[in-house]
């Protein structure tokens, strides 16, 4: 990916930066690449057939092509819903997949250079998914967490860690079910660990209690984090789901770390 530079009126501060990582936008100039890369690299029935499938308008299809094909799709990127870009810049990948793998590594590398000029919090990887960015400190632990759920034995936390990651990434994102999920992942993994195959999260906070394995302000962190799931996504819950996007990164995250918390304390010495 090249390092591009920033346009004047960024420099300049004509143009106000995004003071966190933009997720569910499609700025106005991301729209602008979608159409300019349609109009310089797909022949127009190309084109207008995969908005058409990306967008579900079958109306597209029928409105003809020729001198207005460029003209017919420009209010079609420009007014739909922002995840709709998304979609579309997904199916364009596939599209670029007819050409070889050198045109869908250029098209990943055009579309995160204007990703990273617009501030977007995402990034096309080489297979033509969009994933939201984490810290890298994070992304790296996210990695292991994977990594470390390959073992046999913990298949259902496995399980339910990719049904998490596959809502975290979705566009829009599942809040309710990346917070149900990533912590399901973490109770199985507990349960694994403590041999405890019928338990509750909370009862194995009291095993652990009992066993004097962590410090009371990780097992206190640890019953928060259960009340939490409680109260705000799980069966039990009290409420209905409202937590907020930033509270949904913090279950994520956190639930990530308990899951390498249990797995390396486990490694350390046998619970």
């Amino acid at each position: 990916m090249t390092d591009l530079p920033k346009r004047f009126s960024l420099r300049h501060g004509i143009e106000a930066e995004p003071g966190q990582p933009v997720f569910e936008d499609a700025p106005k100039r991301l729209r602008y690449f979608v159409l300019e890369y349609l109009k310089n690299n797909l022949y127009e029935h190309a084109a207008i057939d995969l908005v058409a499938r990306a967008l579900c308008v079958p109306e597209l299809i029928v409105s003809g092509v020729g001198r207005t094909a460029w003209g017919t799709l420009q209010p079609h990127i420009f007014k739909c819903e922002w995840w709709e870009i998304y979609n579309i810049l997904e199916a364009m990948y596939v599209e670029r997949a007819d050409h070889g793998d050198g045109w869908q590594q250029a098209f990943v590398e055009q579309l995160n250079d204007v990703f990273s000029q617009e501030s977007i919090g995402w990034k096309m990887d080489l297979t033509g998914r969009l994933q939201r960015l984490l810290p890298a400190a994070i992304q790296v632990e996210t990695e292991r967490v994977f990594e470390e759920l390959k073992t046999p034995r913990f298949e259902s936390a496995r399980t339910n860690m990719q049904i998490a990651y596959a809502a975290y990434n979705f566009h829009p994102r599942r809040d309710q079910e990346v917070c149900s999920s990533v912590f399901d992942a973490l109770e199985s993994v507990a349960k694994e660990i403590f041999s405890m195959p019928t338990a509750t999260f909370g009862d194995v906070i009291k095993a652990a209690r009992m066993r004097d394995i962590f410090a009371p302000e990780t097992l206190s962190v640890l019953e928060k984090l259960y009340a939490l799931a409680n109260d705000n996504f799980r069966h039990g819950m009290t409420e209905p789901f409202k937590l907020g996007a930033p509270e949904v990164e913090f279950v994520y995250v956190s639930c990530m770390a308990g899951i390498l918390l249990f797995i390396r304390q486990d490694g350390k010495s046998k619970l």
